[in-house]
């Protein structure tokens, strides 16, 4: 009695995305002084994790201990549905990197069974304040806007080949139109719903990878 409870996080992957939300977890538990347990379910495939980033490293979903305060869902882009629908069971809050889906063949929605629950999908440029500031001025009705997003992918992961990453594999959930969903999702968010969309997109670049970059 009177003892606090440290907070219990789970991690579904903990490649470069994973780790830094643990890192950023782990910080803002220690400015509020409180303590926290960080599990992570890992294939391995990941690389090296730094050495007191998670409290407990399970090779198999029956070495987990829920139930859990927090479940991060940062694995590959074409897992994240599927580890949603199997981690429900294991806690009431839930942070998805984006996007939910992958394909539009497996957007069958959110199960009912995490209605109550606190589901957030990355989708941060939404606080960016550049964003908050244009949302929060821009007139009843928008006739024209034009964004322009540049990106080069090996340049992303620092010390990484951008030929080990899952996005640069189309089967993982990689490629262009995924991977830089921000830009899509804020111009949505500033400028409502679409009534038509046109996509032209395709493979360009010199890059090594068999998606749409």
């Amino acid at each position: 009695e009177g003892v606090e409870r440290a907070m219990k996080a789970c991690f579904f992957g903990m490649g470069s995305i994973g780790m830094r939300h643990a890192r950023n977890l782990r910080h803002l538990l220690g400015t509020r002084g409180q303590k926290g347990e960080i599990h992570a379910l890992r294939s391995g495939r990941g690389g090296e994790m730094p050495e007191g980033l998670a409290d407990r490293s399970c090779a198999s979903w029956d070495d987990l201990e829920p139930p859990y305060d927090l479940v991060f869902i940062t694995n590959p882009t074409m897992m994240h549905y599927e580890t949603l629908l199997k981690a429900e069971p294991l806690g009431m809050s839930f942070f998805i990197e984006k996007p939910v889906f992958h394909s539009s063949s497996v957007t069958s929605g959110i199960p009912r069974s995490l209605s109550g629950k606190t589901v957030h999908v990355a989708c941060p440029m939404r606080f960016h304040p550049i964003i908050e500031h244009l949302k929060a001025r821009l007139p009843g009705e928008v006739f024209a806007a034009r964004l322009l997003c540049s990106s080069y992918l090996p340049d992303w992961r620092k010390g990484r080949d951008y030929r080990t990453v899952y996005s640069v594999r189309r089967e993982l959930g990689g490629g262009v139109g995924l991977d830089l969903i921000h830009e899509l999702d804020y111009a949505r968010w500033l400028f409502g719903q679409p009534e038509k969309v046109l996509r032209i997109s395709g493979k360009c670049s010199a890059l090594e990878t068999d998606c749409d970059d």
